[in-house]
C-alpha cells in the first residue's frame, strides 16, 4: 500500500488536471483507503512473523497487474499508467517497451526493500513484543 501512495503521490498526482468526481476517487483510491487498510493491519491483523518468503508472495499480484496491464494495452491501446504504455513520449507513455521494462524493474526493486523493511520492522516490533510479555509472565509468576 506504501507503494501505491508513494507512486501517486510522487509520480501521478501532478500528471493531470482532474475535476468533479475523479477528484475524490482520486483522493479515495490513493489517499484514504491506504489510511484504513493501515488502520486495520494495526488493529485486525494477527501479528505474526514474518519470513523472507513471504516477499515474493506478496510481489505475486504487483507483478500480475503489471503483465495484465500491458497486455490489456497491447489489445485494446488502453494502459491505466503512464508508465506501462511505450507508445508516445512522457506524459503519453515512456517511449519505448525497454523503459516500460525499466520502470517495472524499479518498482519491484521498491518492493523489495520496502518488503524488507517491513520484514525488519515486523521481527522487530515482535521480538520486543514477545520479551515484553515474557518478562510480564516471569513477574507474574514470582508474584504467585
Amino acid at each position: 500500500m506504501a507503494i501505491c501512495f508513494l507512486t501517486y503521490h510522487f509520480l501521478l498526482s501532478s500528471g493531470g488536471e482532474y475535476a468533479g468526481v475523479r477528484v475524490i476517487t482520486n483522493f479515495t483510491l490513493h489517499y484514504l483507503i491506504l489510511v484504513f487498510v493501515f488502520i486495520n493491519w494495526i488493529i485486525f491483523e494477527v501479528k505474526k512473523s514474518y519470513t523472507c518468503k513471504f516477499i515474493f508472495l506478496w510481489m505475486i499480484y504487483p507483478i500480475l497487474y503489471c503483465v495484465i496491464s500491458c497486455l490489456r494495452g497491447l489489445f485494446d491501446g488502453y494502459y491505466p499508467y503512464f508508465f506501462f504504455n511505450p507508445n508516445g513520449e512522457i506524459p503519453a507513455g515512456v517511449g519505448s517497451y525497454t523503459n516500460v521494462a525499466l520502470f517495472i524493474a524499479a518498482f519491484l526493486i521498491v518492493y523489495l526493500i520496502l518488503s524488507s523493511l517491513l520484514i525488519l520492522l515486523n521481527r522487530l516490533f515482535l521480538h520486543k513484543k514477545m520479551n515484553s510479555s515474557s518478562e510480564h509472565d516471569v513477574r507474574d509468576t514470582k508474584l504467585l
